[in-house]
């Protein structure tokens, strides 16, 4: 689309795409929003690998992906496999026997996302995944709970004079310490965004963290939105 516009075309005039199948990597709002409304395309999200094929695939209620038939799809603990219920972030992991002699037995996928039970209001019954939220390698455990860079990137975005953030986990005195170090955009009024940065941060990734609010040449690792500074003797 952007090479089309660069040689002065209209996309809407002089193209006939009305829909596209995203799949590969998450698909984020503001990218659905600009193909459906500045386009005109529809899109439909679809989660698959080059081993299992069709994993989940969208309907047109956008509300989740529908779990394809002939496989069992389970949600797991990254660390010990151990199955998830509904709401609950873990590794999608994919059983396949239709070929007797290539079977697939919990094929991990290497996302991470949830389900929920509810039946569709498009009258499928099937479990739905409701998005993708990241890979298991870049999860990091803090005090029990698994967090991922989405969560990172969902407080920032609700705070536009933020310009970046970074989660950092370190080891004091044998408990984790989390801190959420925040680059603002501009001069602001740091005491007040603070406390309710706090309450964001807790709501979102369900952990208490401090706050500190640093230039962008502070961040290790600037490309990271967790980093983990633990050390293990």
């Amino acid at each position: 689309i952007e090479r089309a516009e660069q040689e002065g075309k209209d996309f809407r005039r002089d193209f006939s795409l009305q829909i596209a199948v995203t799949a590969g990597e998450m698909l984020t709002a503001a990218s659905r929003n600009r193909l459906e409304e500045d386009y005109g395309i529809l899109v439909r999200q679809f989660l698959a690998t080059a081993d299992v094929g069709g994993i989940a695939y969208e309907c047109g209620e956008k509300n989740g992906m529908h779990f394809a038939d002939y496989r069992v799809i389970e949600v797991v603990d990254p660390e010990t496999g151990k199955q998830l219920g509904p709401g609950q972030v873990g590794e999608v992991v994919v059983t396949l026997l239709e070929n007797p002699v290539y079977p697939l037995i919990r094929f991990g996928t290497g996302d991470l996302s949830y389900y929920e039970e509810e039946p569709c209001p498009c009258g499928r019954t099937s479990p739905r995944l409701m998005k993708l939220v990241g890979r298991v390698d870049q999860v990091t455990k803090v005090r029990g709970m698994f967090i991922h860079p989405s969560q990172v990137e969902e407080v920032i975005a609700a705070f536009p004079e933020i310009q970046t953030a970074q989660a950092v986990v370190k080891r004091e005195q044998d408990r984790d310490k989390l801190t959420f170090c925040a680059v603002l955009a501009e001069p602001a009024s740091q005491e007040g965004l603070a406390s309710t940065l706090q309450e964001r941060i807790r709501a979102v990734l369900k952990l208490r963290a401090d706050v500190t609010f640093v230039s962008e040449n502070d961040l290790q690792e600037v490309e990271k939105r967790i980093l983990d500074l633990r050390k293990w003797d």
